[in-house]
């Protein structure tokens, strides 16, 4: 599977199949993305989706970034900041070393291995020396 087959079932996955907030009964992941959260933190969500993590970041300076551009817009019209990879590049929340946090939840499980590995090494550069890879 490639980006244009996700981005061709993406919107229908996020809208029909599955909210992983919505089915976390015993709060297991809000609770995990919660501790992150702080007035003074800032998290990139790798993969946000239409931002439902985004959401329960709080008072945190969260940006997310998804290859899916009908995802992406949904976060915005949300009120998220969320970019698609190219445009998160060339924007100013791309500063190397400025975030406490990446999250990328329900990422991994979704792409080859080596893929994965690939994909985090283009956003580390992006994280604190102190920061926290989730």
């Amino acid at each position: 599977m490639d980006e244009r087959d996700w981005d061709n079932v993406a919107a229908s996955f996020e809208e029909d199949i599955f909210s992983v907030p919505e089915h976390d009964r015993k709060r297991k992941i809000l609770q995990r993305v919660q501790r992150y959260a702080g007035k003074k933190k800032t998290a990139a969500d790798i993969g946000c989706g239409i931002g439902r993590n985004l959401d329960h970041l709080g008072p945190t300076r969260a940006v997310g970034v998804d290859h899916n551009a009908a995802s992406v817009e949904t976060a915005r019209a949300r009120g998220l900041v969320a970019f698609e990879p190219k445009a998160f590049e060339s924007s100013r929340e791309a500063a190397k070393g400025s975030y406490d946090h990446l999250l990328f939840a329900h990422v991994a499980e979704h792409m080859p291995h080596q893929d994965f590995v690939n994909l985090a090494k283009i956003y580390l550069p992006y994280l604190k020396p102190t920061g926290t890879f989730v």
